[in-house]
C-alpha cells in the first residue's frame, strides 16, 4: 500500500512539474498557426482546417509560404496540407 502511494505522489509530482511546459509548448503553437493563418488570410488563400494541423504540417505550410512559388501553387499545396491530401 505504501509502494502505491509513493508510487502516485511521484507521478502527481512529474506530472505537476511538466505542466508549465506542456502550456507553454501548447500557446507557442497557437501563436504560430495564428500568424500562419493571418498569412494564408492575407494572401487570399483557404484557412480552413488550420487548427487542426500537427507541428510538423505547419511547419511544411509555413515552407510553401517563404518558398516564393506562384499564387496558385501556393493554394494548390496549402490545401493539400490543409485537406491532408
Amino acid at each position: 500500500m505504501k509502494r502505491t502511494i509513493c508510487a502516485l505522489a511521484a507521478a502527481a509530482a512529474m506530472f505537476t512539474a511538466s505542466a508549465p511546459a506542456v502550456t507553454a509548448m501548447q500557446s507557442e503553437m497557437m501563436m504560430l498557426t495564428g500568424a500562419i493563418y493571418h498569412e494564408l488570410r492575407s494572401r487570399g488563400l483557404p484557412t480552413e482546417g488550420i487548427m487542426d494541423l500537427t507541428l510538423s504540417e505547419v511547419a511544411r505550410l509555413q515552407q510553401v509560404l517563404s518558398s516564393g512559388d506562384s499564387a496558385g501553387e501556393m493554394k494548390s499545396q496549402a490545401e493539400r496540407i490543409l485537406m491532408k491530401k
